[in-house]
């Protein structure tokens, strides 16, 4: 499991999370939580995308240590993350055509943010072990490997109404992050 280090998050996000505040800059309409480092769409995905009021979409920031003894690679990450999928969900058909051409329905890829290499990896969860969700929902994960620390960005979309304002809010939110980190303490 990911730790994260509140107040080093806190740190780095504290400028950037404004809450309804006209001046963010982010374009979603974003609800803040765990100390703006779960940001949860204030849209619900209509039925039959959820059946119980779920939010549209959720970006999540996670950001960890790797163990001292062996730190892993950008390349190492991506290839266990992906692993990790393969193992615990049930993926969906990979539908978008978005130029990524994906491996038995998981698409990955590598861009330069802010300056740094960002692995993205994109898929379709149809479920988890023996839960199935009433329709797939797309997942971007973005991994940066930064100052001997690991972030994620995870973003999650039920339903694709705002699509375009989260998936730039994602990277919105590692431009803002990665030119800060890791923060001096």
């Amino acid at each position: 499991m990911r730790v994260l280090p509140s107040l080093l998050t806190v740190a780095l996000l504290s400028p950037v999370v404004v809450h309804a505040d006209p001046g963010s800059p982010f374009k979603h309409d974003w609800r803040f939580e765990n100390d703006g480092t779960r940001l949860v769409s204030n849209h619900r995905a209509p039925a039959p995308f959820s059946r119980s009021g779920e939010p549209e979409a959720t970006l999540v920031v996670e950001v960890e240590r790797p163990s001292r003894e062996k730190p892993a690679s950008l390349d190492a990450i991506v290839r266990n993350e992906i692993q990790g999928i393969r193992d615990d969900l049930k993926l969906a058909e990979y539908l978008e055509e978005d130029g990524h051409k994906p491996d038995r329905d998981v698409a990955s890829w590598n861009e330069d943010v802010a300056g740094e290499k960002v692995a993205f990896i994109k898929y379709r969860v149809a479920g988890k072990g023996d839960k199935l969700f009433p329709v797939p929902r797309t997942v971007i994960h973005a991994i940066a490997v930064k100052g001997g620390y690991t972030l994620f960005f995870h973003l999650t979309v039920l339903y694709a109404e705002h699509q375009e304002e989260i998936r730039a809010d994602q990277r919105r939110m590692i431009e803002l992050m990665l030119p800060k980190f890791p923060p001096k303490q």
